[in-house]
């Protein structure tokens, strides 16, 4: 019996008479591509989803691109094809020769399916040698089995992460020696029952292994070179299928039970804003005195390429809860909305007399602006720019954040800083006071390590005394940037806090104070992290830390120490995980988009807790934050033309509350690592 009809030059062929579809089995998925429209399939919006939620990248049908990196080609890498005869194929376009630690794959399924039969057939229009076929037992986008030809050879690797930078952590299961001719049919049909392994390739190579590391997980195509896939079809046993469907039973009961015991979503603001709206970049903060959070709306203008070295800030708005404008600074424009980067802005306190100042840069000067008209009240020059960014006299400014340098017990330091490299201190009367040249990352992390009064600079791979002078550095060691940085208190009082690194391709590092590592694991581009109490069960603060570019939606949750205890994948478009106080009762959630289908509030288990509701709501951004007073948070959800924030349904102000202490609000970044401690 064929494992595959026929489907146009599509056949699968049995070995020794073998039934290969016996009449018990059940297809749990066949995809001829029919379904989808020709065109791209793969989205080219890059960097953008790296903090926001973008349809254009969500699955489609039955397949969710599993891995994009930045460079030509990424975006345009999976493509539906109408062939001669009518029928639809997938094609993978990209020649993906120097990135060996990603590569482009759609994956489909169920990470619960444990035994099965995959089957496929594609071309390799002409063969370049690079790497083209299934994987099988796919955990996330860095664990899984590939199975497919590459190189004059039929292959079963094992990838689990990697061994060191950019070096994938790969293991040759079993391999022989396979000829291709240049647009040849590849018949390829991979059987996983248990730690065993068996492949067919073209009705005769066959291949077996043996390995238990991944018990169960998706499917996905792969390929490295142009190939074109024309179906998919994966088959299990009844008696393996009536497992799959128990434990998914239970895994959606047990999310539908937690769903009902945590408070619902209540929109309680509508706001609009259109016309001056943007995408990931407002701020938060009473800016008119009344003791209500105010929203500040910052539009940028990205200058010249690389665009994330050379934006500002165009235009400010502000804001109130009622929807009333307050102020505005620049001129609107609805074009100018969206940005892969931070521009220099932030509401705080500045002179310590009570009341907010907006501080920002824009037009080649920094400026302090009464919070509650916008009007300047100082504005000196932005630092002079140095290489390697000097396409204006002086920097535009990356970003802002405030630091308490001088032991006044309040931030009345100001940090500004270019992309990569440079970063000045301000004093309070915006006096240049020390500067410093180092990989910057994205965003600092001042804190008063050793307790006299006077904050640290944290800010990349180096750290900096109130002084000025530099006391450690691993830039000559580490070899990306910083995404994130934070401090990680433990629970025992006699060991030392933690940094904690979200390193990009660097994966996780984590120091002692002191600069030691002691902890690297390379498990990608760790992009964002948070530290929060989501696991009461546990002594001390849990770490979220997500992936972004080659591995995007990879998702690790890590004890104190920094000890992963759960790794999983969500289908998350954008890469914050931001510290939810939903029920004001000890464990956090963490959230990851507002889309009803793929986004949500998680627990410190991974299991979706709280949904969002399918009412029409922007999901492009969220925020979270508490705008009632209750302690309990809001999520703020929005895109340029509204803001939509919603609280819990019920009444929290009917239990003991815990509010707890987080980053304060006048140091707000899209790459702000997140710090949510034990509060009152």
């Amino acid at each position: 019996m064929k494992f595959f009809p026929k489907i146009g030059l599509l056949v699968f062929l049995c070995l020794g008479g073998a039934r290969l579809a016996p009449a018990q089995d059940r297809t749990v998925l066949r995809d001829e591509f029919a379904a989808l429209p020709v065109g791209l399939f793969s989205s080219d919006v890059g960097p953008l989803t790296e903090y926001h939620y973008l349809p254009d990248a969500a699955p489609k049908g039955n397949w969710t691109v599993a891995c994009f990196y930045f460079g030509p080609g990424w975006g345009q890498a999976w493509e539906v094809i109408q062939r001669p005869d009518g029928r639809h194929a997938m094609r993978q376009n990209l020649r993906n020769k120097t990135v060996r630690h990603t590569h482009p794959m759609l994956s489909a399924g169920d990470v619960l399916w444990r035994n099965y039969r995959v089957g496929t057939q594609f071309t390799l229009p002409a063969d370049s040698g690079g790497r083209a076929g299934l994987v099988v037992r796919y955990q996330t986008n860095r664990r899984y089995y590939f199975v497919g030809v590459e190189g004059g050879r039929a292959w079963i690797k094992k990838i689990a992460h990697e061994t060191s930078f950019r070096v994938p952590n790969e293991t040759t299961l079993a391999s022989l020696p396979l000829h291709l001719a240049p647009g040849a049919p590849v018949r390829l049909e991979v059987t996983v029952n248990g730690p065993d392994l068996e492949v067919r390739l073209n009705g005769s190579t066959r291949l077996r292994a043996t390995d238990g590391s991944f018990p169960a997980g998706k499917i996905a195509l792969l390929a490295d070179q142009p190939a074109v896939f024309e179906s998919v079809r994966v088959d299990m046993t009844e008696a393996a299928w009536r497992k799959f469907r128990a434990e998914k039973q239970r895994r959606d009961d047990e999310e539908r039970a937690l769903q009902a015991r945590n408070p619902a979503m209540k929109l309680w603001k509508k706001l609009s804003t259109k016309g001056f709206g943007v995408g990931r970049n407002l701020r938060f903060g009473d800016l008119n005195g009344d003791g209500r959070t105010d929203i500040l709306i910052g539009q940028v203008h990205q200058h010249a390429a690389p665009f994330d070295s050379y934006a500002e800030l165009s235009c400010l708005t502000a804001l109130d809860l009622d929807g009333t404008v307050l102020w505005q600074v620049g001129t609107p424009d609805p074009t100018k909305t969206h940005l892969t980067n931070d521009v220099a802005f932030q509401i705080h306190d500045w002179d310590g007399d009570g009341k907010n100042e907006v501080v920002y840069t824009m037009n080649f000067e920094i400026v302090v602006a009464d919070g509650a008209t916008g009007k300047t009240r100082l504005k000196v020059p932005t630092p002079q720019a140095k290489p390697p960014a000097l396409r204006f006299p002086c920097i535009l400014g990356d970003c802002i954040a405030f630091a308490d340098f001088q032991g006044r017990g309040r931030k009345g330091d100001l940090i500004i800083k270019d992309r990569y490299r440079h970063f000045w201190v301000y004093d309070n009367a915006l006096n240049p006071v020390w500067s410093g040249d180092c990989n910057t990352g994205h965003y600092p992390f001042p804190y008063d390590a050793d307790g006299d009064g006077r904050d640290e600079l944290f800010i990349g791979y180096s750290r900096y005394g109130p002084d000025g002078r530099r006391r450690w550095t691993l830039d000559s060691t580490l070899n990306d940037h910083a995404d994130a940085v934070v401090v990680v208190p433990q629970s025992d009082p006699a060991r030392e806090p933690l940094l904690l690194y979200a390193a990009s391709d660097d994966g996780l590092v984590m120091l002692g104070l002191d600069g030691k590592i002691q902890r690297h694991q390379h498990w990608g581009h760790c992009q964002n992290v948070t530290v929060a109490d989501f696991r009461p069960d546990l002594p001390g603060l849990e770490i979220a830390l997500i992936n972004f570019w080659g591995n995007q939606g990879t998702t690790f949750l890590l004890n104190e120490r920094g000890e992963a205890y759960r790794e999983f994948e969500l289908l998350n478009m954008g890469s914050l995980l931001l510290p939810v106080n939903w029920t004001g009762q000890p464990g956090e959630f963490f959230l990851t988009n507002p889309n009803p289908t793929f986004g949500g509030l998680y627990d410190g288990w991974g299991r979706r807790v709280v949904a969002f509701p399918d009412d029409g709501h922007p999901d492009l951004c969220n925020a979270v934050l508490d705008l009632t007073g209750d302690a309990c948070d809001e999520i703020v959800v929005w895109n340029p033309d509204e803001i939509w924030i919603y609280t819990q349904a019920d009444s929290p102000l009917n239990r003991a509350l815990i509010r707890p202490v987080r980053n304060p609000l006048f140091n707000e970044s899209n790459y702000r690592a997140m710090y949510s401690g034990p509060g009152r």
